[in-house]
């Protein structure tokens, strides 16, 4: 029943491959735009050193957009806005100090781009463009918008750089806040810089998660989702694979490029699962959990990173399976564990 599921998902996933499309033009445009930003400013004039006893000392607040998004940051930056790019850049710290660590926030017309054309043209830009090594990303949720964390490391001539970025998705906009540090001098920056992004604050934004509701529960899920009908063919595939086992049509299904997920009754996938309990325990699976408001989150893990995360909540007499399963799903973790967190039932 388990290889199922993730055999299924494998066969899916060509399906959500993106085609290039004028959004996916518009996005690559962005993204180009957004990493010529990242060294317009990185060598030091001779001047003013950055004292160690300045840093990590006094904050400042940047209001953007007319209030709508606020974030605080060292005052050992510099500010400066040109073309409605802002920008923070660092003092130079000493004579060898050629570089200028630099903070970019630029907002853009998100033209109905999804954020998955994003993710996907943000790694080919960064791949073709810098030749990016150790790319990573992640999902998350912040007063009520979605996020995306990305993490680069290139090298630009004699520099050697991490590139942070936190790209803020709206239903019109996209907002994008990049660090550029030189690797060798991080340990004096990079903390300060986590502090400053997770100190962004939004007002005004209109939420990027919708509400799906039955007479048995309620539950919250983000807009990049893509939600399916049963009779769809993507659903009648997995349905196809699955049905003796869950015995029932899932109340609710979404797709996605990093996981399927569905709810649906639960009692037959609770018998199934209590038959794999012993392979299960096998070294080839992790299995672990986590409490969330509550709720019981169940991870399962394969050596390959095919994962399946549950969790089972009753209804009077009904007992539901909201189910997900994917490959590195764990870039959705905070997002997965958001939708569970807003899980409300009728009883």
């Amino acid at each position: 029943m388990i290889w199922l599921l993730i055999y299924q998902k494998k066969q899916t996933k060509k399906k959500l491959n993106f085609q290039e499309t004028k959004k996916m033009k518009i996005l690559k445009t962005l993204t180009i735009i957004l990493f010529s930003f990242i060294f317009s400013c990185v060598h030091a004039q001779e001047g003013l050193y950055l004292e160690e006893s300045v840093q990590k000392q006094e904050w400042d607040t940047l209001s953007l957009y007319g209030g709508k998004i606020t974030m605080n940051y060292p005052n050992y930056y510099e500010s400066s806005i040109a073309n409605n790019v802002i920008r923070l850049i660092t003092q130079q710290e000493d004579q060898q100090d050629l570089f200028r660590e630099n903070i970019t926030i630029t907002s853009r017309n998100r033209n109905g781009a999804t954020i998955n054309q994003f993710i996907e043209a943000s790694y080919k830009e960064a791949h073709d463009y810098f030749l990016a090594e150790n790319t990573n990303h992640s999902l998350f949720s912040k007063d009520s918008i979605i996020g995306v964390n990305f993490s680069y490391e290139i090298k630009q001539g004699v520099y050697e750089c991490l590139i942070k970025q936190c790209v803020l998705f709206e239903r019109k906009n996209i907002t994008i806040i990049t660090f550029v540090g030189e690797k060798k001098r991080l340990n004096r920056y990079l903390d300060d810089v986590e502090k400053a992004f997770n100190s962004i604050r939004l007002t005004g934004v209109e939420s990027e998660w919708e509400e799906y509701k039955t007479e048995d529960f309620s539950i919250y899920y983000p807009t990049f989702m893509k939600k399916l009908d049963n009779d769809e063919e993507v659903v009648k595939k997995f349905l196809s694979h699955t049905k003796d086992e869950l015995k029932a049509d899932p109340d609710l299904f979404f797709i996605d490029t990093h996981f399927i997920s569905y709810i649906c009754r639960g009692e037959s996938f609770l018998k199934n699962l209590e038959k794999d309990k012993k392979e299960l325990s096998s070294d080839e699976w992790q299995t672990k959990e986590k409490i969330i408001n509550g709720r019981k989150l169940t991870f399962i893990t394969r050596a390959d990173n095919a994962s399946m995360i549950f969790h089972t909540f009753h209804v009077k007499e009904k007992i539901y399976v909201l189910f997900f399963i994917g490959k590195d799903v764990e870039h959705c973790n905070e997002i997965i564990e958001k939708i569970v967190e807003s899980l409300k039932t009728s009883d």
